[in-house]
């Protein structure tokens, strides 16, 4: 890992990367973006905190995101089947988040695209051999793993809410800010504030 000397220095390697544009969002979007991203962590926290731990949550647009949860995965992640199913859970809760919390879901293609490769993924893994529409049978282990991801960012609203806030406050929380913050022992208060040129 790279050694840096502030967050600002921190945030140009890892979040930006070498050449990256920022893209200017609107008020309504950045809201819309911060549940989201939002919505990844506190389904990941209920379901997969062990295997896959928190790094950085972003709400910064660049031309390769708009917003990003980076993990750090276990080396076994996803050697079973019930880890795949929760990371199905996981992947839709961006999406999932964002119409709860009354939005018109946006930002969310790429996660149901990794969403159904893991899907598929599973049901060639663990599925009987035999078994004759893989991809019928993918789509209702989305269906599944929406329901899940429905439950647990319903149970958690308040969690929820409290991390977008976060989000839009400094933009970028460090995977132990975000726990913190999820746990109930830092505030957003006792955030530093972040300079982004």
């Amino acid at each position: 890992m790279t050694q840096v000397n502030s967050r600002s220095e921190w945030v140009e390697l890892h979040v930006f990367g070498d050449g990256s544009k920022k893209i200017s969002l609107t008020e309504q979007e950045e809201r819309e973006l911060a549940i989201h991203e939002a919505g990844h962590f506190v389904s990941n926290q209920e379901l997969l905190q062990d295997r896959k731990k928190i790094w950085c949550i972003t709400i910064i647009p660049t031309d390769d995101h708009f917003g990003a949860n980076i993990f750090l995965k276990d080396k076994y992640f996803l050697e079973n089947k019930e880890d795949h199913e929760n990371e199905i859970a996981v992947l839709v809760s961006g999406k999932i988040a964002s119409e709860q919390m009354g939005f018109k879901a946006r930002f969310y293609e790429k996660d149901l695209i990794e969403a159904y490769e893991c899907a598929l993924e599973c049901v060639e893994k663990y599925y009987p051999k035999g078994l004759e529409d893989k991809e019928e049978q993918a789509l209702l282990l989305i269906t599944k793993g929406g329901n899940i991801a429905k439950k647990i960012l319903k149970e958690n609203e308040d969690k929820l809410e409290t991390i977008a806030q976060a989000l839009l406050f400094r933009k970028v929380l460090l995977g132990e800010e975000a726990q913190a913050i999820y746990d109930g022992t830092l505030t957003i208060e006792e955030l530093e504030p972040l300079e982004l040129d």
